[in-house]
């Protein structure tokens, strides 16, 4: 079973292999891009040997295509006021129970509109049993 090395020098067939300068070069430049996506502090300061790589926007463009999408459609929701008001509309009630769940006195006026509105709807309806209906 061979070993694995760090250095291509530990080995004696490798010796007399030449390093490849612009190899190395190119490693160095990919791991300073990694590190600058990671850390953005270094990625402010230090800048990329990458800027306008074709190979780096395709890459790009194919790890980020699922999520322009879904930013377009997103887009489209926002600019649209039609499509923003439904969006809205559909959380809307949600967003108001949750919100009465952590606050009693919004709770409170919840419960008393409710209460309004259905008073309101059952004085609208007609009641065959009502006194006024059978006269």
């Amino acid at each position: 079973m061979s070993s694995l090395s760090l250095s291509a020098r530990d080995t004696p067939d490798m010796a007399d292999t030449p390093i490849d300068e612009d190899r190395i070069r190119r490693l160095a430049d990919l791991l300073l891009e990694v590190a600058r996506t990671v850390d953005p502090e270094l990625a402010a300061s230090v800048p990329s040997n990458f800027e306008g790589d074709p190979r780096l926007e395709a890459l790009r463009s194919v790890l980020l295509e699922h999520d322009r999408a879904a930013f377009a459609r997103l887009q489209q929701k926002v600019d649209d006021p039609q499509e923003f008001a439904e969006a809205g509309s559909a959380v809307l009630a949600s967003a108001f129970d949750l919100a009465a769940t952590r606050d009693e006195r919004l709770a409170r006026y919840s419960r008393r509109r409710w209460s309004a509105r259905r008073r309101h709807r059952s004085a609208r309806i007609p009641r065959p049993w009502s006194a006024s209906s059978t006269r």
